[in-house]
C-alpha cells in the first residue's frame, strides 16, 4: 500500500467510516425485521426484505466504485 498524504488519508478514513455506518445501518434494519417479523404482513415482510436486498446490492456496487476510483487515483498519481 502506497503512502498518502495527510488530508487523503483522512477523506479514506471518512469514506470507510460513512461505509461502516451504512452497513450497521442495514444490520440493525436486518435485526427489528426479523424481531418484528410475527407482526407484520407478508406483503410488508417482502417489501423490507425486497429494500434490504436493494440496499445491500446498493451498497456492494457503492464500494466497489469508490476502490475502482481509489485505485485508478493512484495509478494516475504513480506516472
Amino acid at each position: 500500500m502506497t503512502k498518502v498524504s495527510k488530508g487523503k488519508d483522512f477523506f479514506y478514513w471518512l469514506e470507510q467510516g460513512g461505509i461502516l455506518a451504512a452497513h450497521l445501518g442495514l444490520l440493525l434494519w436486518i435485526v427489528h425485521i426479523l424481531s418484528q417479523g410475527g407482526e407484520h404482513s407478508v406483503l410488508s415482510l417482502t417489501l423490507h426484505f425486497l429494500g434490504l436486498a436493494l440496499g445491500g446490492g446498493l451498497l456492494i456496487a457503492l464500494c466497489a466504485w469508490l476502490a475502482k476510483r481509489r485505485y485508478l487515483r493512484q495509478c494516475s498519481d504513480k506516472k
